[in-house]
């Protein structure tokens, strides 16, 4: 299997000189691609910005200074060095800036002649207005591979045109930027600069704009495209569609981040089949963070007009815009759509600069004690202890090992055909070194909480494998399929989209017990664990790229952190794994903006989906997507020192343990229609999901210090039906070795007393809230042998004579989802 680049920059001043070193660790290659990097001079007099002169060895190389910042006498302070490489395998790269001659030129040119400006590079050319009175639009042509080229942009302004001007912002061997900026009667603005870089086949555009009216970007003029290449929907499946012109006919819409709309996208190209000849659009580095403020009203409206035409419409009330041209060939892209969204992966979502400033090795990464992200190694025998100590637990845990594992397990090749019969040979070798030492095949999650009931080095050995024959890829095997998906194929959208930030993140819960098991284990050697913290802090800045999980946007059109896609557990499952993930790098230099990049996503989140009294948005039974994720959450980040970074934590972590509580809430009383059972009401959007192992996470990690609050979880688990500690449903994610943890906590082991008459005697005198219609509907039903009263201050629950379990009533504290108020349980 090969592995990802890792990456150090190594700045060291020598005589005035900085060093720049591009390492690969791990075994690809990197076409040579134009990168930057930042630089620091310690002190005045080292460099001067007209005499910095980049050496590759003693040659000298094209590179361009931007963002420079001099000291008073003039010399270089800091600035970014942008310079072009190449990359192999486990090739290393060094480059120093020094005084010298100065940076010789690169293939970029500019023209200026009859009001029109023209950048060129050897694969393509863009031509923006002059300064001139007359609106005309920002972009009037871009060069095709053929040499011609596409038609104008147009303006329709809501004002009178009041002055156009356009300035070159940056002239150099490895960029050129233009600004075209225009002024309109009551205010409005339309600020485009166009950006073409050295080697590269685009033409970057960036728009920001303010009451100006409408834009019109001509995608076809002598191209004539006669087909659109881009997905077909989010699970993988491109198209390649003829394109019709015989009316005016919508394409799709373009925009800056690519999820689940599959008439939107941030990746299409235009075809001539005839000619070959190809105009790709895609969004750029940081794309999906410049749609803003509302990215559906930015969307471009890509529209096919008889004779030919195609336009991308777009509005330029107030916002901002980042998006590419792509100039090149249709046989750049021999399996279309697909093609298109590989190279759009490798050379925008994980590009070479990008992945190259990644810190993927860092000072004392290999020191790292494991486990510690959701407890330590000291803590692990009592948590072993308490485990086998609770009979729900020990029954469970015994009959796995004993069992085959169901469809995952050890019986799980019977029958097999086609491909699985390939692989029998190897599933047989598997079991005969596993099975007899009591091995589990059912994921990592499961394996992770056989090694955390039985401690056998079995299981760490199972979490350790590589090419296994199990159904689930293990710990490493998964960030291995990850990386040679983003890398070599096409992201997201690999294997069915199960790569989206959703699939990432439901897979990653499954397997982050697994990882800190196997890192603090003596299965891997030093320089396994090392190459697996370099794989994780891969994965980890790639789910902080825009790309991955674009910035929240509320239905009002603010822009808080995020887009408002998607049901409220889509963004905590993305964000809770993100962060988890980033807790296992407990001492990389990123991990404390990580934190607070999790609590700026977290608090606009949970204002829009948790009230403060602890009522949820979501509907109760797909509330468990986000109710799993919670405690685990919270567990890790505490454990990681959020209080560092966000002293406000506990304000928003409360949330949740009220959401907890007002989820027990809808437990009560008993429902004399379904045999007096406790039950949820599924409201909304819903699927088969899972309550009981949910309540016992409840009580982690607000159970530790609130035993009253742990009781309560655990009544509401008990009064669930049967109490299992596994977890079911088909809404994705969830962790046996979580549960098994959260069942571990000391607090969450006090048990409610059995009490026949339960009474709550609260501390306001406002009812419980949700549930107290439920108390009024059980009292005066006639077929409900209950006795149930509400009162002011009192709230007296009695069992249902037609109940077949015991009641536990809790010695808990129970919130009102109404008012926030507590009562306590009391003997009736």
């Amino acid at each position: 299997m090969r592995y990802l680049l890792a990456s150090l920059l190594c700045l060291a001043g020598l005589a005035g000189a900085q060093t720049i070193t591009v390492k690969e660790c791990l075994g690809y290659d990197w076409p040579s691609q134009v990168l930057h990097r930042p630089i620091t001079c310690e002190r005045p007099g080292m460099l001067t910005p007209a005499r910095a002169t980049l050496l590759r060895g003693d040659t000298p190389v094209p590179a361009q200074l931007a963002n420079v910042e001099t000291y008073p006498d003039g010399s270089l302070k800091s600035a970014e060095v942008w310079f072009r490489s190449d990359l192999p395998a486990h090739g290393t790269r060094v480059f120093t800036l020094t005084n010298g001659p100065g940076s010789p030129a690169g293939d970029l040119t500019l023209t200026q002649a009859d009001g029109v400006l023209e950048i060129s590079n050897a694969l393509t050319a863009a031509r923006v207005p002059d300064t001139t009175a007359a609106l005309v639009g920002p972009l009037l042509g871009v060069r095709l591979a053929s040499g011609r080229w596409t038609g104008p942009a147009a303006i329709t302004p809501d004002g009178a045109p009041d002055g156009c001007t356009t300035e070159v912002l940056a002239r150099g061997p490895m960029f050129i930027r233009t600004r075209t900026t225009y002024r309109f009667a009551g205010g409005g603005s339309y600020v485009v600069e166009v950006t073409l870089r050295d080697g590269e086949p685009l033409v970057r555009v960036d728009e920001r704009y303010e009451k100006a009216g409408r834009v019109s970007f001509d995608l076809g003029g002598s191209l004539r495209p006669t087909h659109l290449l881009t997905k077909a929907d989010f699970r993988g499946k491109m198209q390649r569609a003829a394109i019709n012109y015989d009316k005016p006919n919508q394409l799709i819409g373009l925009v800056g981040w690519d999820f689940y709309l599959p008439n939107r996208a941030a990746t299409a190209a235009f075809l001539n089949e005839e000619t070959d000849e190809l105009l790709g659009w895609m969004s750029p580095e940081d794309g999906a963070a410049a749609w803003l403020p509302d990215p559906y009203a930015q969307t471009f409206t890509v529209t096919a007009e008889p004779g030919g035409a195609l336009h991308a419409d777009g509005a330029l009330a107030n916002g901002r815009r980042a998006w590419m041209l792509y100039v090149g060939k249709g046989a750049d892209f021999p399996a279309g759509g697909t093609d298109l969204y590989r190279w759009w992966t490798r050379q925008v979502v994980v590009s070479l600069d990008r992945v190259a400033n990644w810190q993927l090795e860092w000072p004392g990464m290999d020191e790292i004690a494991f486990p510690h992200t959701f407890f330590s190694a000291e803590e692990l025998p009592a948590i072993r202890a308490r485990l086998r100590a609770e009979p729900a637990i020990s029954a469970y845990m015994e009959e796995l090992r004993a069992g085959d594992g169901g469809d995952k397990g050890w019986a799980h090749t019977a029958g097999a055909n086609g491909k699985d019969r390939e692989r029998q040979a190897r599933f047989d070798a598997y079991r005969a070194q596993y099975r007899p030492r009591g091995g589990i095949t059912k994921g990592a999650d499961y394996i992770s909480a056989a090694y955390l009931y039985f401690g056998d080095r079995v299981y760490l050995e199972q979490l350790a494998e590589r090419d296994s024959p199990l159904l689930d890829l293990g710990p490493e095997e998964y960030l291995d399929h990850v990386i040679k998906s983003y890398l070599d194929g096409i992201g997201p959208f690999t294997d069915n989209g199960y790569l989206s930030n959703m699939g990432i993140s439901d897979a990653l819960l499954l397997r982050c017990v697994a990882l800190d098991l196997l890192l603090g284990g003596d299965v891997l050697t030093p320089a396994e664990k090392h190459a697996l913290l370099v794989k994780l802090a891969f994965l980890t800045y790639l789910m902080h790229t825009p790309e991955w999980q674009p910035p929240v946007h509320m239905p009002d059109g603010s822009r808080p952190a995020g887009y408002g896609q998607g049901t409220p557990n889509q963004k905590h499952c993305a964000f809770s794994v993100r962060a988890m993930t980033a807790c296992l790098l407990r001492n990389h230099p990123m991990k404390p903006a990580w934190l607070r990049f999790a609590m700026a996503e977290l608090r606009p989140h949970y204002r829009y989906t948790i009230h403060e009294s602890g009522a949820l948005l979501e509907s109760p039974f797909y509330s468990s997507r986000d109710t799993m994720r919670y405690a685990p959450f919270w567990s890790a980040l505490t454990r990681a020192g959020v209080a560092a970074v966000a002293p406000d934590y506990r304000e928003w972590m409360n949330r949740p343990k009220r959401a907890f509580q007002y989820l027990a809430d809808m437990l009560t009383p008993r429902e004399p229609r379904m045999g007096g059972r406790r039950v949820y009401h599924p409201i909304g959007r819903s699927g088969s999901g899972v309550i009981d192992p949910t309540f016992m996470i409840g009580g982690d990690p607000w159970g530790l210090d609130d035993p009253a609050h742990a009781g309560l979880m655990r009544w509401a688990w008990e009064e669930q039906g049967t109490p299992s500690p596994d977890i079911m449903g088909a809404t994705g994610g969830r962790n046996i070795a979580l549960t098994l943890l959260a069942f571990s906590q000391p607090a969450a082991v006090q048990r409610g007393r059995r009490q026949r008459r339960p009474r709550c005697t609260a501390a306001a005198t406002r009812g419980w809230g949700p549930s107290s219609a439920a108390i009024r509907r059980a009292s005066t039903n006639p077929t409900s042998s209950s006795a149930t009263t509400a009162s002011a201050g009192t709230c007296t629950r009695s069992i249902t004579a037609r109940s077949t379990s015991t009641a536990r009533a809790p010695r808990c504290c129970r919130a009102s989802a109404a008012t926030g108020a507590t009562a306590t349980a009391a003997p009736g």
